[in-house]
């Protein structure tokens, strides 16, 4: 049983990876031959709790407590460099969206450059043959929700060729160090750096004052119920701290790693045509989302590609 649950875990692992959606797994898994944990078809609430569940990195979480590092005592399934990775798809897939069952190779990718909404795919057919086009969705929907913008239709190959022109501009050694020596200049991680220093700091200072009390405690300084009243207080605030530095400490691991990044980028240099070519579109959105590209769509025309 437990080989099973680590198969089932390693596929789902591996689909999450490849930025699919949690309904675009649960059909994958559905298909398989291995039923959901307690039997039955694979679920939503299922999936989603699978792939944040810490304990297959070996760190089982209790309450408020968050381990620092993984346990003896539980066997990891994730390697160290897999939980990087999970914790990496975790935050992006509250920063940015994600590719979906069906998905163009631009989902995600491709942004109106008037209202910043989604730019959306849609097929024409025209003397036996099929256009494909993106335009703004934002404006798609002005019936809907009552906001409008402008109908910025574009062909989808227009924008692939860019993104091809884009990478090759970016083929440059110089290029990409700046480019990515950029991205490593992010204020929110420095941000995040000092408030992780101030959590650690409460940290340290509670546990002193717990130290303190037992002394005191020890020396006949402190009524045993003023200590048990003042260590609870200290016991509840430094549980609090702890779980806030976890969650920090997480937010900072989870930061595209440079030479993940770069390695990322030279395959998509490298290997683009091939990838235009034979890739499932959902699974090429899916690398142009991770590498981080973002094309922004003006009045019909790519005004800007950029790396976020």
């Amino acid at each position: 049983m437990i080989a099973v649950e680590n198969t089932l875990a390693t596929a789902a692992t591996d689909l999450f990876l490849r930025g699919l959606a949690y309904t675009e797994i649960v059909r994958r898994l559905n298909a398989g031959p291995y039923p959901a944990p307690g039997g039955g078809p694979w679920q939503h609430g299922t999936v989603w709790s699978l792939l944040h569940n810490d304990t297959y990195a070996g760190r089982p979480r209790w309450g408020p407590y968050h381990p620092d590092g993984p346990s003896v005592h539980f066997p990891a399934l994730w390697d160290e460099a897999t939980y990087t990775a999970v914790l990496n798809e975790r935050q992006r897939r509250i920063r940015r969206p994600y590719v979906r069952r069906g998905a163009g190779p631009l989902t995600g990718v491709a942004y109106c450059g008037r209202c910043g909404g989604r730019m959306t795919r849609a097929r024409t057919h025209y003397k036996g043959s099929t256009y494909t086009f993106l335009n703004c969705s934002t404006h798609r929907h002005r019936t809907t929700t009552g906001i409008s913008c402008h109908h910025n239709n574009i062909p989808e190959h227009r924008i692939l060729s860019e993104i091809s022109t884009f990478l090759d501009w970016l083929a440059t050694p110089a290029r990409l160090d700046q480019a990515l020596d950029e991205l490593a200049a992010n204020p929110d991680h420095d941000r995040i750096q000092v408030e992780l220093d101030q959590v650690l700091h409460t940290v340290r200072d509670c546990e002193q004052q717990r130290q303190r009390l037992v002394l005191a405690l020890a020396a006949g300084q402190l009524h045993a119920d003023l200590y048990r009243d003042a260590d609870d207080l200290l016991l509840d605030r430094l549980n609090r701290a702890r779980q806030r530095a976890s969650e920090l400490q997480q937010l900072l691991d989870a930061r595209p790693d440079p030479q993940a990044r770069r390695e990322l980028l030279d395959l998509l240099i490298r290997e683009f045509p091939s990838l235009l070519a034979h890739a499932d579109p959902a699974e090429l959105a899916a690398l142009l989302q991770q590498a981080g590209i973002r094309v922004e769509i003006e009045a019909n025309r790519v005004t800007r590609i950029l790396l976020t």
